[in-house]
């Protein structure tokens, strides 16, 4: 039988260890968007469906895990500074005509998008649906041969950037969902005053592990749930 090392434990003295936990999923997590962004570089600007529904494949678990760590470290954060007093700091607003104008990074999204329940009704058109038939004399845009359809892949390249981002700037996205949080306190009952995880399963759960990102979406998903019983009171 082949040796497996034995996973190093996430409790220290019978506690958890929120630190070596979100070092864990982060590090497990960058391997990940490296490869996505390895095999989405030597890319042309459009990608045939199928490769981008692949990309879709693993950034939508990717997503949802990476909000969950930023749920972890938000509920860190709150913890130590609801036991130290605030600090009144009259530091100088900063030239902001000084900083160079470059492309703009999209904001990571910290709420999971809610469950629909309305079924897609829209139409697609029934080019696909009628059958290949040959009649001599004749030829029409409906008989003929499906070309491959292919996507911009710009939007897959946002992702890809914004998870990136976020993962590199995990405390700066923490204090991020803090202050959405306290606005959302404020607001009227409905879907604005929901948090960042939705009930149930998270986005881009699969049963069937096929992809070690799924893995650390439950991993995750887990620890986000372990954390609203039980904040962590030592950030990162």
């Amino acid at each position: 039988h082949q040796f497996h090392p034995r996973p190093r434990t996430l409790r220290h003295n019978g506690a958890m260890d929120w630190k070596l936990a979100i070092e864990k999923n982060r590090a497990a997590l960058a391997v990940v968007i490296a490869g996505l962004a390895a095999m989405l570089a030597p890319q042309t600007a459009r990608l045939p469906r199928p490769a981008c529904d692949a990309f879709r494949h693993i950034l939508k678990p990717a997503e949802s895990a990476l909000r969950r760590l930023i749920v972890i470290v938000a509920a860190a954060l709150k913890a130590r500074s609801a036991t130290k007093p605030a600090k009144a700091t009259g530091r100088p607003l900063p030239d902001f005509s000084a900083f160079k104008c470059g492309e703009a990074i999209p904001a990571f999204p910290l709420i999971d998008p809610r469950r629909t329940f309305v079924p897609d009704t829209r139409w697609s058109g029934t080019g696909h649906l009628l059958p290949r038939i040959s009649v001599p004399g004749f030829s029409g845009p409906g008989l003929a041969a499906r070309p491959e359809a292919t996507i911009d892949a710009a939007a897959i390249a946002r992702r890809i950037a914004a998870l990136d981002h976020a993962l590199k700037t995990l405390p700066r996205q923490a204090r991020r969902l803090v202050r959405l949080m306290d606005r959302r306190a404020k607001a009227r009952p409905g879907p604005g005053r929901t948090g960042p995880i939705r009930p149930g399963l998270p986005p881009g759960h699969r049963t069937r592990h096929r992809h070690p990102v799924d893995e650390i979406l439950r991993e995750c998903h887990r620890l986000a749930r372990d954390c609203a019983l039980r904040p962590p009171f030592s950030p990162p």
